[in-house]
């Protein structure tokens, strides 16, 4: 029920069927204390802080994303 009303009266996804996220600038890998970033690798998984935008309900947002 609460992920229908979500869908059906807050998103609207018949109406704006898409969401889309930028992302633009990595800020920091979790773990990594360091003052540059280290290169992320193909295929590894890691966890991110991000800047981006995020385009959803036909309205665009910068987000930071952690």
């Amino acid at each position: 029920m609460r992920d229908e009303h979500l869908r059906d009266q807050y998103l609207e996804s018949k109406k704006f069927p898409t969401a889309i996220l930028n992302i633009e600038n990595i800020v920091k890998v979790k773990g990594e204390e360091r003052k540059t970033l280290p290169k992320l690798e193909n295929g590894k998984s890691g966890y991110v802080d991000a800047e981006g935008l995020l385009k959803l309900h036909g309205v665009e947002k910068r987000v930071i994303m952690k």
